[in-house]
């Protein structure tokens, strides 16, 4: 461990569980409630895994609503997505997340038009400057086409107290351990790859905000045993995490997760599967079951 940041935890960014255009609220409580006894410390609601560029305001709205109030059942950490196209949009649901009790808020960076670290940096310090909560920045450049650089992350962690992490689901390592050392070690520095969780931890992760937490615990155990420095069952449980991700990455994101979700957790029937599968057949949900059942 090369330069320990605040330990946190697992929080699972979770899936949006849908039929017929409306949110499954009896699918969304048994995800709360497994994430609690799975051991994961938060809920990351509406982020990619859940779909959230796909919402209409008031889609997303009612996401918020709904999932925040089941987390709170379950007492977990609410962390909730809230980046919109616009900044005005982006404020509205920052303050309307507040009012219903998030516990954080997690703001993606701009994506479609490129942006230069001078602009991130603007947009970010607005944002900030207008929100009276936590806020973690979340960067995934694969799918928003921009990346904020280390060094524009610790900038705006020096100059705003309510800046107080990052999920950075970026496979470049060179960017990952500047964010490790040039942000202070109370910052929170969460990983957002799962086969990566393993060596984030080693360079001084605060934790993880995994995919496939929404329907098994491996990623959970795996923070666990590296806390208590069990190393041989750390690389185990690194290579069954690995080995579940990978099998996953060829399908649709994130419709693989919802579908594993409702197989594995709900044991929900074929003919009984909600209608936000995207591409993946009947035939592919349960050969990738039968394929993870020998991992999970």
């Amino acid at each position: 461990m090369l330069n320990q940041h605040r330990k946190y935890g697992m929080v699972t960014p979770t899936v949006t569980l849908s039929r017929h255009g409306s949110i499954d609220s009896d699918a969304a409580k048994s995800l709360m409630q497994f994430l609690k006894k799975s051991g994961a410390k938060g809920a990351f609601i509406a982020g990619s895994t859940g779909n959230t560029p796909m919402l209409s305001l008031s889609e997303h709205k009612e996401l918020i609503k709904q999932y925040l109030a089941y987390a709170k059942d379950e007492h977990l950490a609410t962390f909730v997505g809230i980046g919109r196209d616009s900044i005005d949009e982006t404020i509205r649901m920052g303050k309307y997340s507040i009012e219903l009790g998030a516990d954080k808020l997690v703001i993606v960076t701009p994506y479609y038009l490129k942006e230069d670290q001078r602009q991130m940096h603007a947009y970010y310090s607005e944002l900030l400057s207008k929100l009276d909560s936590e806020v973690l920045i979340y960067n995934i450049p694969s799918l928003t086409g921009n990346n904020i650089e280390a060094e524009t992350v610790a900038k705006l962690a020096e100059e705003n107290s309510n800046l107080e992490g990052i999920k950075s689901t970026n496979t470049d390592f060179d960017q990952f351990q500047k964010l490790i050392y040039y942000t202070d070690t109370d910052f929170l520095i969460f990983q957002g790859y799962d086969h990566l969780l393993l060596p984030s931890l080693e360079l001084g992760a605060s934790g993880g905000v995994c995919g496939t937490t929404n329907f098994t615990d491996i990623a959970e155990k795996l923070y666990q045993s590296y806390n208590r420095k069990e190393y041989t069952k750390c690389i185990k449980l690194h290579k069954q995490l690995s080995s579940i991700y990978h099998i996953l990455e060829p399908y649709e994101f994130p419709a693989v997760y919802n579908a594993m979700f409702y197989k594995i957790i709900k044991k929900a029937a074929i003919s009984d599967e909600p209608d936000l599968f995207g591409n993946i057949s009947k035939k592919e949900i349960s050969f990738l079951s039968k394929k993870l059942s020998s991992l999970l």
